[in-house]
């Protein structure tokens, strides 16, 4: 069931409506600026109005995730600074009564995530970012690009240890095919093989003999696993397949057997080409519970090699957007007809003037920009060093947004994507572009 606001919420009948409030409060100033009434009307679309029992005020959870971006915190510490913070709660609708518990700071979030889906995310990342538009100062057709790397919440991938997470998920659903009355035995070598890699990975320093060694002898065992996981999903669909459409957690499984066995082959068959001596391998697996995951090469310190979306940020008018995310290592060259396709959708027209780093330039990509009337300026590649006062005016106004790459980076939750879900990764960005315009229209500027 929606419940919109606490009914037992007036600020004027409660004790600490005595409180003075600083109205140039950050929070309180940000809090005048959404449009709270459309974000709610559109957040309840998600919500049966009449089944189920009450949920905590949508106001409550949306700004609770809200203040999660704005002020970089997990969730059991944003519920927490809900909780003791008068500010973070009169920006979420609650008294201090109400906020002792409004919601469970293990899940309270987690289940609002899931609840209104990417699609929600999306309306409070564009409310948001009007919230901070409004704030905007700046006028002009001036189209800022630039990418980078947002890693996502893996550790760093190696071919062993890949393989023993393989191995893992498929003895997982072994042990489950008994719960759902499916008999089947099957020899894994479960104890070996994990004594195996724990020898392994308790070693500072293992010579490339022992490396190669444990990792044929896991292999080994992997492709014993998948090849019982097949003869289990026949078993598994000849018996319990009637059954699918009316219980979903067999479905669930029976489609989890499926997924996993695809998933287990492409990785054993890269791991064979690895083996080989093979190493440059395309769409290569990374990572088994985030399959997507694509190696992003930059040549930077001190990360050469990064793990997540290359991301496509814009910077109009001081405010920052999330263009579009690659799960490949696609060239900026590539990415200037999103970045206009995008400007136009948002505001009608093209923009006056383009700038980007030298990775953006191209000789074509600079003659079809002049023919569609747009003033190119992307720093030329190469030792040419230009020398006009016009190209080097351009190169400094590049830079603000290498500075918000930076910032979101730092406080902004760029430096580390934690969306467990694979379609809230570009949800977390998009929200973390958010909260950096919202941050710097009401914390870093004065009232």
């Amino acid at each position: 069931m929606i419940v919109s606001q606490d009914p037992q919420s007036q600020l004027p009948d409660l004790p600490f409506a005595e409180f003075v409030f600083n109205e140039d409060h950050p929070l309180l100033r940000l809090s005048a600026a959404i449009r709270w009434d459309n974000l709610l009307e559109q957040l309840g679309a998600f919500y049966d109005p009449d089944k189920g029992r009450p949920c905590a005020p949508l106001r409550a959870q949306a700004g609770t995730l809200i203040l999660k971006h704005v002020k970089d915190l997990a969730d059991r510490a944003a519920v927490g600074f809900v909780q003791e913070n008068i500010y973070a709660q009169r920006f979420c609708g609650l008294g201090p009564a109400q906020a002792s518990d409004y919601m469970n700071p293990a899940t309270g979030l987690s289940n609002f995530r899931a609840k209104i889906g990417p699609e929600g995310m999306a309306v409070i990342e564009e409310v948001l970012t009007c919230a901070a538009e409004g704030r905007r100062l700046a006028r002009g057709g001036k189209l800022i690009v630039d990418t980078t790397c947002v890693p996502l919440d893996i550790i760093y991938p190696t071919d062993i240890r890949l393989l023993e997470r393989c191995r893992r998920a498929i003895v997982r659903l072994l042990k489950q095919a008994k719960g759902f009355g499916v008999e089947a035995l099957y020899r894994t070598y479960n104890r070996t093989a994990r004594k195996i890699f724990v020898t392994f990975s308790k070693l500072s320093k293992p010579s490339e003999k022992t490396r190669r060694r444990v990792h044929k002898r896991l292999f080994q065992f992997v492709r014993r696993n998948v090849k019982q996981l097949a003869d289990l999903r026949e078993k598994a669909t000849r018996a319990l397949g009637p059954r699918c459409a009316l219980d979903p957690e067999l479905r669930g499984w029976l489609q989890g057997l499926k997924t996993t066995e695809l998933r287990v082959r492409a990785i054993l068959h890269q791991q064979k080409l690895v083996r080989r001596g093979i190493v440059h391998i395309p769409h290569r697996i990374v990572s088994f519970h985030k399959d997507h995951v694509r190696p992003i090469v930059r040549g930077k310190f001190p990360l050469a090699t990064e793990f997540g979306p290359k991301v496509l940020f814009a910077l109009v008018r001081g405010c920052m957007y999330r263009v579009a995310a690659y799960q490949d290592n696609a060239a900026d060259a590539l990415m200037i007809a999103p970045a206009l396709r995008w400007f136009y959708e948002r505001f009608g027209r093209l923009p006056r003037e383009i700038l980007g780093d030298r990775g953006f330039f191209a000789r074509w990509r600079v003659k079809a920009l002049k023919a569609m009337g747009v003033v190119p300026g992307l720093q030329q590649r190469g030792k040419v060093i230009e020398k006009s006062a016009a190209h080097r005016r351009q190169i400094r106004q590049r830079l603000p947004i290498e500075a918000r790459i930076s910032l979101g980076k730092r406080k902004f939750g760029w430096g580390r994507c934690r969306a467990r879900i694979d379609e809230h990764e570009t949800s977390w960005i998009g929200l973390g572009a958010a909260a950096l315009n919202a941050h710097i229209a009401f914390v870093a500027q004065p009232p």
